[in-house]
């Protein structure tokens, strides 16, 4: 009987591990040289500028690009950018006539790698076309807010935005406002 110490190779020294034999074998050479020239063909075409050969590759490039995680927008950076700063902040109204505002978290120092995601939600939960998310979004704050002896009667999710200034122009952003959707909390009784 042979018995394996913890630390042990489990094949024997002279035999190469599996995964090398796979990577050294005719087959597994072509396997990842398939998928390795199938993603990165997926990266070029999610990537080409707008035309009308992404049109046609992008229905099928898609999925693909998304279960590997790669389908990431560089909007932001040149030669392109945004032109609009856009926010979304909660106004919360209780049953003693007070208000508070929810704003997305973050802060000053990892702030910004804290809230990426909050932000990311943001862009999405603002669009008319994701109205679904909306009463879940004031329902959650509702809950959030229902702290302290307050309880939230109406929750209203505003949409914040402003052309960015030119850079060193030294204008400050004109903010908009807009009240997108307002849900009332039945009281309790």
């Amino acid at each position: 009987m042979v018995v394996l110490q913890m630390g042990e190779p489990t094949s024997s020294p002279h035999e190469p591990p599996p995964q090398q034999t796979f990577e050294e074998s005719r087959v597994g050479r072509a396997v990842i040289s398939l998928f390795l020239t199938i993603t990165l063909l997926a990266i070029i075409s999610w990537n080409m500028p707008a035309s009308y050969l992404k049109s046609a590759v992008l229905p099928i490039v898609t999925p693909y690009v998304a279960l590997l995680g790669l389908d990431q927008s560089w909007r932001i950076f040149a030669p392109d950018p945004r032109q609009t700063s856009l926010t979304v902040h909660a106004r919360i109204e209780y049953d003693d006539g007070s208000e508070s505002r929810w704003e997305l978290p973050g802060g000053d120092l990892i702030g910004p790698y804290r809230s990426y995601r909050w932000r990311k939600w943001a862009d999405q939960v603002r669009l008319d076309d994701n109205s679904s998310m909306w009463e879940p979004t004031a329902r959650y704050l509702a809950n959030l807010h229902s702290t302290g002896g307050q309880t939230p009667t109406r929750v209203t999710l505003v949409r914040r935005w402003a052309a960015v200034p030119s850079l060193g122009s030294g204008d400050e952003a004109d903010w908009q406002e807009f009240d997108f959707y307002v849900y009332d909390l039945e009281p309790a009784s």
